[in-house]
């Protein structure tokens, strides 16, 4: 599966199955065959055509010191203006914050 713009592909092999957009409704099914004979059907599944998230926007950091005398760092920012559909209507499941002494993360 790939994005090209707000178009998505599925193939299987080389050939193109299936394009739709961001948001779009699939399902699919899966059907076995032997080399004389073909299986039933699988039952559907269906799920959102999603792309990945985009970058949060508005991000923030500040050193402060707990009651404790503590140094901690406090984060902000917004979610992505593009969670996956476009727009920010798909619900994000997990966020990663990460922090080192210098920019390049090296």
């Amino acid at each position: 599966a790939e994005w090209h713009g707000d178009a998505f592909a599925l193939r299987v092999g080389g050939d193109v199955l299936l394009w739709c957009r961001k948001g779009a409704k699939l399902a699919a099914t899966v059907t076995a065959a032997n080399r004389y004979f073909s299986g039933p059907a699988s039952e559907a599944q269906t799920l959102l055509a999603m792309d990945l998230p985009g970058p949060v926007r508005l991000l923030s950091a500040r050193e402060l010191t707990t009651p404790g005398g503590q140094k901690a760092l406090n984060v902000s920012f917004m979610v992505p203006a593009d969670t996956g559909l476009g727009d920010a209507s798909a619900p994000l499941v997990g966020l990663q914050v990460e922090a080192a002494t210098c920019s390049s993360f090296a």
